[in-house]
């Protein structure tokens, strides 16, 4: 029906979530511990989202970072070959001009 499957999609994964946690703590009072787990739930989960967010974002930064960096280095090839080129090219006319 569809108030399970709203439970399912909205209490399911918290719920689930608290009770493996209560599984691996057993604690004294398992119900106070999934309701206070459910309760710091949104809050952790709006944490993590978050964080999830600000990571992307410094990946996205990091790879522009360093498609920047290749681009630099690209240039500083093309800068170095054209400077070899002009260099050549000077010591042939000098050459050229020695021996006429």
């Amino acid at each position: 029906t569809m108030d399970a499957a709203y439970l399912q999609t909205t209490v399911g994964p918290a719920l689930a979530e608290a009770l493996m946690k209560v599984g691996i703590a057993q604690p004294d009072d398992p119900i106070d511990y999934i309701s206070q787990y459910l309760y710091k739930y949104t809050a952790n989960e709006a944490a993590a989202q978050k964080e999830r967010e600000e990571k992307a974002a410094a990946q996205a930064a990091l790879d522009i970072i360093l498609k920047e960096q290749q681009r630099v280095k690209a240039l500083e090839d093309e800068a170095k070959r054209i400077a070899a080129e002009e260099a050549e090219k000077a010591e042939q006319a000098a050459a050229a001009a020695a021996a006429a």
